[in-house]
């Protein structure tokens, strides 16, 4: 059978309502998908087609299909569009929520998107930490550093590992809960929200417990004991050159 619309695309098959299309990844939710009154079903594998009366659409990959689904949705919308480091996406995660900005964070697991894909309206902002993701689903954006002036941070002072007072542009900022290796992702962020945030929110930035071991330069490649040291980072830590050595200098080894 044709179908002429559907309302919303679900991957949950518990959220299927009447008149969804249904992406099955797992063939078994396929039944509770009709029993919840699916419109359409699309597989990537053979199914036997146990409901005449809704639509069956096989595709070579359903990870593709995701990918074309989003991006034919959001090419309808004239929207701003950006990709940003994980600390700037972490910030802006923390920040945006209930911004006078329309702003809708992409996750990196396409599929989630479908849960609100249909809350992004004409003229919203949509940022993304996964450049490749982006350039798929929506290739007109834009790097979010490139748009932001340069950064002239004046007065630092290190309090500790995750705690930093400084001035930028005339506003002095007093014992932020953020590390001052990321600074710049925090002031990009906080330029990009024409400077409206609750800097009270930075205390959820710290929020996993995380072990991270630090060795001396010199001793680097030497059969010893590491030291270690035990503080609070956002997410999985992925450490560049110059964080590793700001760590090292800052836990005296």
């Amino acid at each position: 059978p044709s179908i002429s619309f559907i309302y919303s695309i679900k991957t949950n098959a518990k959220k299927v309502k009447d008149g969804d299309l249904f992406i099955a990844k797992d063939l078994n939710d396929i039944e509770l998908a009709i029993k919840n009154s699916a419109f359409a079903i699309i597989v990537e594998e053979n199914h036997s087609i146990i409901d005449n009366e809704i639509a069956w659409i096989k595709v070579t990959s359903l990870e593709i299909t995701i990918i074309k689904l989003i991006r034919y949705k959001l090419s309808t919308l004239n929207l701003e569009a950006y990709f940003c480091d994980t600390v700037a996406y972490q910030l802006l995660k923390i920040f945006s929520s209930n911004h006078s900005k329309k702003i809708k964070l992409i996750p990196n697991k396409l599929e989630n998107l479908f849960k609100t894909i249909d809350e992004i309206e004409e003229k919203n902002i949509i940022i993304s930490s996964n450049q490749n993701i982006l350039d798929k689903i929506y290739p007109q954006n834009r790097n979010l550093n490139e748009i932001t002036s340069t950064l002239e941070i004046e007065n630092l002072i290190e309090h500790s590992l995750f705690e930093t007072s400084f001035s930028f542009n005339g506003t002095y900022f007093s014992k932020l809960k953020i590390s001052s290796l990321y600074l710049a992702q925090f002031l990009r962020v906080y330029n990009f929200l024409d400077k409206n945030v609750d800097i009270n929110k930075l205390k959820q930035f710290k929020n996993k417990r995380v072990e991270i071991i630090i060795l001396p330069i010199e001793e680097e490649k030497k059969e010893i004991k590491p030291k270690k040291k035990f503080f609070n980072a956002v997410g999985k830590i992925n450490l560049e050159e110059n964080e590793v050595i700001s760590l090292r200098e800052a836990s005296k080894l």
